[in-house]
């Protein structure tokens, strides 16, 4: 017990001025020890500011999103003399918090702390294991939350510090992760509005577009900007191309890809009019809806793809060469973010790797969707097309790789190991390769889905997936943050399927069916945590968001 507290102790049973001797015994003996309890004192001419521990500045190193809440100040046990030749007081953690402190679904929890000066190194430890580890001003670590099975549970975060001297302080945290199962679906979409359908889906950062068509009354090429986390329309959306733009365009028309440019702004591809006099129509709109620019394509041609890359937008799609018979080429074109056309390329036999020639064009070929690889630097171009065999012509599944001034460098063509006859719908970048979409059938059996991962020379062969899903094609295909693969599939018997899968030979994380439905695409945000499903729901437009 200190002499103060003694005296105050007798002082108690003293009569008199309590509160006056109180006062004279608080001035005769002050307390030396300090608001945080650290023990340290301050002598005569030396002083402790504002903001400091013992004379010692405050350091605050935060994660991505900083917080700044008091905490708890604690110090090392160590004895160690400093250069002065008195103890060092060690280092100190003033604040060490992990915000939020619960995740009920996917996504991210950043690590903020306050230290004193001294501290020269920080190190980071999640559950056992060194995350991070550095100097102060240096720190930031964020945690991703990113499906129930590798998230879930009761996460310890141990930060500790170090001085000059080798003297240690630790400080704990925790976050708490629960979140629902692959699949569960977090929310969904329906127009209530006329006859309408989904043929694309892109997230933006801020939104989920959805694009399709709308009869407004009639059938025209309509974009659907979304709250992603609760899928409810934004205000002014549904918003259609009659809206956006002064052009006397052909009805019906409709969209049928979208994609989001490194601006920001939201690229669509669409098709005016119908049967064989249909053009190709490419906008672009910012994020509000307004026209930036807008392309109108020949008779005859039509798209059937989107994509974007810096300083570039992609579109492929048909030309239609011969009407008797029906001759189809396939067709590429690259425009710069002002709408000008940079080059364009037919897509048509002979490609590399074939051994045959096409001199009189009798066979077509479909490009149906399009990727752009940052990592290879390469755009990769997949469908179907018809290929030469004996006395008879087979549909095959095939990809061609084009750089960014469009070059064709590689093809590849499926072989027909998995049936006679095989086709690509969809692509989407999956970590370091690319994942596609597609069917395979065999003579006069059903179609049966199939998803191929291409290697990085387009091969489809080595990597293939082929469900029991009998009657069913996928049509869209994107990848989360984890590779799981989210699936677009749709029946002939007017089923549609939301799909789940992590590679060729795993079993389904899930499996939703929606029958009276079509399913057509597939996108993930651009965290790659939360992904849609977009089709029709008998006649209407309807998308599907569910947790990874």
């Amino acid at each position: 017990m200190s002499f103060r507290a003694s005296l105050v102790l007798a002082l108690i049973a003293l009569p008199g001025c309590l509160p006056d001797l109180l006062a004279d015994a608080s001035d005769l003996f002050p307390d030396s020890a300090t608001a945080g309890g650290t023990g340290t004192s301050t002598s005569e001419g030396d002083t402790a500011e504002a903001g400091t521990i013992g004379g010692d500045s405050v350091q605050t190193v935060t994660g991505a999103e900083p917080t700044t809440t008091s905490a708890e100040v604690t110090s090392s046990s160590s004895s160690t003399s400093s250069s002065s030749g008195l103890p060092s007081e060690g280092p100190h953690i003033l604040e060490f918090e992990v915000e939020p402190m619960k995740l009920n679904e996917a996504g991210t929890a950043s690590a903020s702390a306050s230290v004193s000066g001294d501290v020269v190194s920080l190190r980071l430890d999640v559950d056992g294991a060194e995350v991070w580890s550095g100097p102060p001003n240096d720190f930031e670590w964020t945690y991703w939350a990113t499906s129930a099975m590798a998230s879930n549970g009761l996460h310890e975060f141990v930060l500790t510090a170090r001085d000059g001297e080798g003297l240690e302080a630790m400080k704990s945290a925790e976050l708490e992760v629960m979140l629902p199962a692959t699949g569960t679906e977090r929310c969904s979409f329906l127009e209530d509005t006329g006859t309408s359908w989904l043929n694309g889906a892109a997230y933006s950062d801020e939104a989920l577009l959805l694009v399709g068509t709308h009869a407004t009354p009639s059938l025209e090429a309509t974009v659907w900007r979304l709250d992603p986390g609760l899928c409810e329309p934004e205000a002014g959306f549904p918003w259609s191309i009659s809206k956006w733009s002064d052009l006397a365009l052909v009805v019906p028309s409709q969209a049928v890809s979208v994609a989001v440019d490194e601006l920001g702004r939201t690229a669509i591809a669409a098709n005016l009019g119908s049967g064989l006099n249909r053009r190709p129509y490419l906008a672009v709109l910012t994020p509000s809806g307004a026209l930036v620019w807008e392309r109108v394509g020949a008779t005859g041609d039509t798209y059937s793809g989107l994509t974007t890359a810096s300083g570039r937008i992609f579109v492929v799609g048909e030309r239609v060469v011969d009407e008797q018979p029906l001759r189809i080429d396939g067709r590429v074109e690259a425009f710069d973010l002002k709408g000008t056309k940079i080059w364009s390329a037919p897509v048509a036999a002979p490609l590399p790797g074939d051994d045959w020639t096409d001199d009189e064009n009798i066979h077509n070929e479909h490009p149906r969707g399009v990727a752009w690889q940052e990592e290879t630097k390469l755009l990769t171009v997949v469908g179907d097309r018809q290929v030469k065999g004996l006395n008879i012509m087979y549909t095959r599944a095939f990809s061609a790789q084009y750089t960014l001034g469009g070059v064709l460098v590689g093809a590849w063509t499926s072989a027909g190991l998995d049936s006679t006859e095989d086709g690509l719908s969809s692509v989407g970048a999956c970590g370091e390769k690319l994942v596609t979409g597609g069917w395979v059938q065999d003579g006069m059996s059903p179609r049966a889905p199939a998803v191929r991962w291409l290697d990085l020379a387009g091969s489809g062969a080595a990597e293939r997936r082929i469900d029991a899903l009998s009657h069913t094609t996928i049509r869209g295909v994107a990848c989360d943050r984890e590779q799981k693969v989210a699936a677009a599939a749709s029946s002939d018997l007017a089923e549609a399927y939301a799909l789940g899968f992590r590679g060729a030979s795993d079993p389904f994380l899930f499996n939703h069916n929606l029958k009276g439905a079509a399913a057509t695409a597939a996108a993930c945000d651009a965290r790659g945590l939360f992904c849609v499903i977009v089709g029709a729901h008998e006649t209407q437009a309807w998308a599907r968001v569910h947790h990874p």
